[in-house]
């Protein structure tokens, strides 16, 4: 899977459409030189790019989970929280992730810091 993703990407890549996310970069830095080309093959790409996908995914959820908990310890901060997703919009409409950084500060407080509490 993650070499069907790596040569895609590698295929697809445009120098004037360049992405600014870890594949890319790594992909861009690969291209480079002749010694980068070497060191960074397609087999080495995959297992960095999985070890990459793993490890966010382990921070995310535990991150997800610290809030979780610290919300439920804190009923005025959930009863807030549930307060600004209600005055959102129509129960049907899901935000976008424009709508997330731009339409829930508390939600964003709340997860700043449960992030500072947990360094």
């Amino acid at each position: 899977m993650m070499d069907h993703i790596v040569s895609n990407r590698a295929a697809a890549a445009a120098p004037s459409q360049q992405r600014k996310d870890f594949l890319s970069v790594v992909l861009a830095a690969r291209e480079s030189d002749a010694f980068t080309r070497e060191l960074l093959t397609p087999d080495y790409l995959s297992a960095l790019t999985y070890e990459h996908l793993l490890a966010g995914s382990a921070t995310t959820a535990f991150t997800l989970s610290s809030v979780v908990y610290l919300v439920a310890k804190h009923p005025e901060v959930e009863k807030k929280l549930l307060q600004e997703v209600d005055a959102f919009g129509p129960r049907d409409r899901l935000p976008t992730a424009d709508d997330l950084q731009t339409k829930f500060p508390y939600l964003d407080q709340a997860r700043t810091h449960t992030l500072f509490f947990l360094n």
